[in-house]
């Protein structure tokens, strides 16, 4: 995959493969193509939601095993190298932006892949569930002193699903009234 020049950042592979050789799936998200390039920025904000859907449907075609989308869970990220978060600080804030937008979309991925792959019984799958929380954590360490570092940052919208609640107006009711419904309550 070829990414445009972003002063500053080098492109790597990190967050290997989780599976075995004799398994391991040659593909990458490559967050950082999307990410560095403002025309393709929109590809990335639906990315877990659209994850979500897929494995919802996957597991509704499966009786709830996650088998045929598995690769998903131990597949390669790119990012970005050591030394770009060790030369944070000289970085030029839209580089600065790059790696901040980098790091809030594949935790926030990696959140969708955990949830998505936390109740299978696979062992295997069990392993890389817990890899990719120990991923979550290590990502969220270190964007603290970068988000110090960078405070005019402000993340991506986030695309959150809403559960709607429709409420029951309450009946019986008189303005004024008291907890029990009750008019005489609000004259006290």
């Amino acid at each position: 995959v070829k990414l445009p020049d972003v002063e500053g950042i080098t492109p790597a592979r990190i967050f290997g493969s989780l599976a075995s050789e004799e398994d391991a799936v040659d593909f990458s998200l490559c967050f950082l193509q999307r990410i560095m390039q403002p025309q393709l920025l929109e590809q990335v904000l639906p990315l877990c939601s659209a994850f979500k859907l897929g494995q919802l449907h996957n597991k509704a075609q499966n009786d709830g095993k996650l088998d045929d989308i598995d690769a998903l869970l131990s597949c390669d990220i790119m990012l970005f190298d050591s030394n770009t978060m060790t030369s944070f600080a000289s970085l030029p804030p839209s580089s600065k932006d790059v790696v901040c937008h980098s790091l809030f979309t594949v935790v926030n991925y990696f959140r969708e892949v955990v949830n998505a792959f936390a109740g299978q019984r696979d062992p295997d799958m069990q392993a890389g569930v817990l890899q990719r929380l120990q991923a979550i954590c290590n990502l969220q360490n270190s964007l603290v002193p970068l988000l110090q570092n960078h405070p005019t940052f402000v993340p991506m919208p986030a695309q959150f699903e809403e559960d709607i609640v429709v409420q029951k107006p309450q009946r019986g009711r008189k303005a004024g009234a008291g907890k029990d419904g009750d008019a005489s309550a609000a004259k006290k």
